[in-house]
């Protein structure tokens, strides 16, 4: 499948701000997502030149008429003179393969997809979305500057930071079963009360000056809003990690005893992110190269559907896909990173980029060849797949399409291992012969990079020491996130 571009749709791809309307947060997350600078103030608007107003539809959301977009369109530059305008529609079609750029109207541009909101990413975010076709929305399209959220705060700063009443989330610490600590700083004039999220019900609470340190109940996943910027870097969060790296090998020894070791020459690390490759080599110390282990497949269907056309990935268009060191390769909906980093609006954002491009095709093809060596020769191989909580429902069906496309492959002496959450193992039948179920906690939450911080450290150690490396490997390599003490993916 060869995916339009939206230059195809008549869009000229780069501007100074784009303006999420329609399903505005919905549409705002998207655009974060792929790097692209946005805003509504009339004043970041209005000392704009080009500007790209981005429509989304939710699911099952009525599509505007072309007249009421003209008339938006014609709105905005009355508002705004000497602002030039163009508008993308897009347009949710769940199950419905209508995957077509169309130029309806001067300066608009449909594209119809088959996204839908996932559960793990709170706040209405796009990332259930199929990025073979969203990609043509927004992978090609630039702006001047950085990415920025509403009132020009950093991204990154918006989705960890909850300021409300002059309450602001400094910290959310877990403790023990649904027992968190949260820390606020409290400004003079805030309000008395502290602004709870509905699902955390308050314990205990001491003040010390404009410190506040409150014991909490947790329901259910926290949300974005819930969660600390600066909670990597807290003291306290490291505190809880050095306790955990004294007490967790004590709790594996005896663990261990009672469960049968199971060792492996090869790993191949399936996603759906880049989490299990980090766990693996924090666990164990060494990652052998893999072809997706830090890839992102954002969905069952395509990774089974990479799996089969393996030959495909890289070779065709690759598009940046929400940060300056990704690419998406918009044929098969994979996300992979590049060893370079590079400035789409630098003088030679171009250049660097085809060369990020190029050395990310040759080692796909140096990676995909091993791939298959590995999977078809006679040494005892692991492929490992984490499900996400919104594919729990088809977590069976995804597991046994996975085993038979390995078979198909020319797979010989492999075993599949399913990584699932605790509260989603009940969908997942009782026997399950063609695979391995395997639980944790809790994920690394999707929208944060991953680190020994947060998700369930123990249990993935849990599930290295059962299904263990036959050999280590003595690697001397430093990943790019080790530089930075985090992992991106």
């Amino acid at each position: 499948m060869t995916t339009p571009s939206p230059r195809d749709a008549g869009l000229s791809c780069v501007y100074d701000l784009a303006i999420p309307v329609g399903a505005v947060e919905m549409a705002a997350n998207a655009l974060s997502a792929y790097g692209i600078r946005h805003g509504t103030s009339p004043d970041t608007i209005g000392g704009s030149r080009d500007v790209l107003a981005v429509h989304v539809v939710p699911p099952g959301g009525a599509v505007p008429p072309d007249d009421e977009l003209k008339s938006s369109l014609a709105g905005l530059s009355a508002r705004y003179p000497g602002v030039r305008f163009e508008l993308a529609l897009v347009v949710s079609r769940q199950g419905v393969p209508t995957r077509v750029w169309s130029r309806v109207a001067p300066g608009i541009a449909r594209v119809e997809t088959d996204f839908h909101v996932k559960e793990t990413m709170p706040g209405g975010g796009l990332f259930g979305h199929d990025p073979r076709n969203l990609a043509a929305v927004f992978a090609g399209i630039r702006t001047r500057k950085g990415p920025s959220g509403a009132g020009g705060e950093d991204i990154q700063g918006l989705l960890g930071k909850s300021v409300s009443g002059g309450w602001h989330r400094k910290g959310n610490l877990h403790l023990w079963g649904g027992v968190r600590l949260l820390r606020f700083k409290v400004r003079k004039d805030a309000v008395r009360e502290a602004p709870l999220h509905s699902s955390e019900t308050p314990l205990k609470a001491l003040r010390f000056g404009r410190t506040v340190w409150m014991l909490v109940r947790q329901r259910g996943a926290l949300e974005v809003a819930q969660m600390s910027g600066k909670s990597q870097s807290n003291a306290f969060e490291h505190v809880k990690w050095a306790l955990q790296r004294v007490f967790h090998p004590v709790a594996l020894f005896f663990w261990a005893l009672a469960v049968r070791r199971r060792k492996f020459s090869h790993f191949l690390l399936l996603g759906y992110n880049c989490e299990i490759a980090f766990r693996f080599l924090m666990a164990n110390g060494f990652l052998d190269s893999s072809l997706f282990a830090w890839a992102g497949c954002w969905g069952p269907d395509i990774m089974v559907d990479a799996l089969g056309r393996l030959g495909d990935i890289s070779t065709g268009s690759l598009a940046f896909a929400g940060a300056t060191d990704i690419f998406i390769d918009v044929d098969t909906g994979v996300m992979m990173h590049s060893r370079l980093k590079v400035d789409p609006a630098s003088p030679t954002g171009t250049a660097d980029a085809e060369a990020a491009k190029a050395e990310l095709r040759s080692r796909v093809a140096h990676l995909r060849e091993k791939f298959l060596r590995q999977l078809r020769d006679d040494e005892p191989t692991l492929a490992v797949v984490k499900i996400s909580p919104s594919e729990r429902l088809v977590g069976d069906e995804f597991a046994r399409a996975i085993v038979d496309r390995l078979k198909e492959m020319g797979g010989r002496n492999f075993r599949l291992l399913v990584v699932c959450q605790k509260a989603d193992a009940a969908f997942f039948p009782k026997e399950h012969p063609d695979y391995e179920l395997r639980t944790v906690a809790a994920y690394n939450p999707d929208w944060r990079a991953a680190t020994e911080l947060s998700g369930d450290r123990l249990g993935w150690m849990k599930i290295w020491r059962e299904f263990a490396p036959a050999q280590k490997i003595v690697q001397h390599k430093t990943y790019k996130f080790q530089k930075g003490r985090r992992a991106a993916g």
